[in-house]
C-alpha cells in the first residue's frame, strides 16, 4: 500500500513488473558427466523493491553450434506455495519449485519448517532426485509434463505422487510416488510396507481383490506383491501397477488403511 500498487482490500491499482539481479554467481559444471562442462548460473528476481523477493533461479547454459544455448531451467518461488492437506504438521510449509528443458516441464515440492531438520533435508533431497529422473531418462523423440500432489502429511508421514504423461509415438502415464516415514528417516515401499509373513500378505490379496471387484479398469484380479507402487490418503493405501506390457493406464486401487493397519509393518508412523 505504501508504494501505491494494491489498495487496503489487496486490489491492484497498478502494474508493477518484476525485474531480476544479473547472475551473482557463473560456475563451470559437467552436469551430465560426458566430459564436456557446461555453465551454472545463479539469479534473483524481486517485485517492488529489493526485500520482495519472488524466485531464484538455476539456468544450465551450453555451447553449442557456436552459442551459448538454455539447457535446463530451475525456480524456486514464494508465490507457489501449497496449501497443506487437512491433517498436515501445522508448522509445515510445501514451496512449489519448477524445473524447465527442452523437452520436460517438472514441478516437485520441497518441504520447510519440519520438526525434523534431518528428516527434512533426507527428504527433499529424495523429491529432487525423483523429479530429475524424468528429465534424466527421456528420450529425444517424446515430452513430458509432470506435477505432483501430496496426498498425505502428517507429523510421522508424508506422502506425494507425481503424475503426468509421456508424448512419443503415443501418451503414456506417468505415475510414481515417495512415501517417507518420519521418524525412521526411511522409504515406504511395497516391500516394507506388510509384515514379513505370509498371513499379513495374503490379507492384503484379500483386501486387494475385494477393493478391485467393482473397479472396471481390473481385468485381472491382484495378487499382493514387492514391486506394486503405492501411496498414502488421508484414509486408503492407494495400490497401482500397469496390468501388462502394453497398457498406457495404470491400475489404481484403494484399500481402507483401517482395514490393512493389523498387516502393516509397526514400524510405519501413520499418526
Amino acid at each position: 500500500m505504501r508504494l501505491g500498487i494494491y489498495d487496503e482490500k489487496g486490489n491492484v491499482l497498478k502494474e508493477q513488473r518484476p525485474w531480476h539481479y544479473p547472475f551473482s554467481l557463473l560456475e563451470p559444471t559437467d552436469s551430465n558427466r560426458d566430459g564436456i562442462y557446461e555453465l551454472k548460473g545463479y539469479q534473483r528476481i524481486v517485485g517492488a523493491y529489493n526485500a520482495d523477493p519472488i524466485a531464484e533461479v538455476e539456468t544450465l547454459w551450453k555451447y553449442q553450434d557456436s552459442a551459448w544455448k538454455v539447457r535446463k531451467i530451475k525456480i524456486a518461488t514464494n508465490l507457489l506455495n501449497d496449501p497443506l492437506p487437512p491433517a498436515a504438521a501445522p508448522a509445515s510449509t510445501i514451496k512449489r519449485q519448477y524445473i524447465h528443458t527442452e523437452n520436460t516441464d517438472i514441478y516437485y515440492p520441497q518441504f520447510e519448517q519440519l520438526e525434523s531438520m534431518l528428516a527434512q533435508g533426507v527428504l527433499n533431497n529424495q523429491l529432487e532426485e525423483a523429479a530429475l529422473k524424468y528429465s534424466s531418462q527421456l528420450g529425444a523423440a517424446s515430452r513430458i509434463a509432470i506435477d505432483y500432489e501430496v496426498t498425505r502429511h502428517t507429523k510421522g508421514l508424508v506422502s506425494v505422487i507425481f503424475k503426468g504423461r509421456q508424448q512419443g509415438d503415443g501418451q503414456q502415464e506417468l505415475l510414481s510416488s515417495l512415501n517417507f516415514d518420519l521418524k525412521s528417516r526411511q522409504p515406504i515401499v511395497a516391500k516394507n510396507l506388510v509384515k514379513n509373513d505370509d498371513t499379513a500378505h495374503q490379507a492384503l490379496t484379500t483386501l486387494l481383490q475385494q477393493a478391485a471387484a467393482n473397479n472396471p479398469a481390473v481385468t485381472k484380479l491382484p495378487v499382493f506383491d514387492e514391486w506394486m507402487g503405492i501411496y498414502f490418503t488421508q484414509s486408503d493405501i492407494v495400490f497401482y501397477y500397469l496390468e501388462n506390457d502394453h497398457a498406457t493406464n495404470y491400475v489404481k486401487i484403494a484399500v481402507p488403511l483401517e482395514k490393512a493397519a493389523p498387516y502393516l509393518n509397526e514400524i510405519i508412523e501413520l499418526k
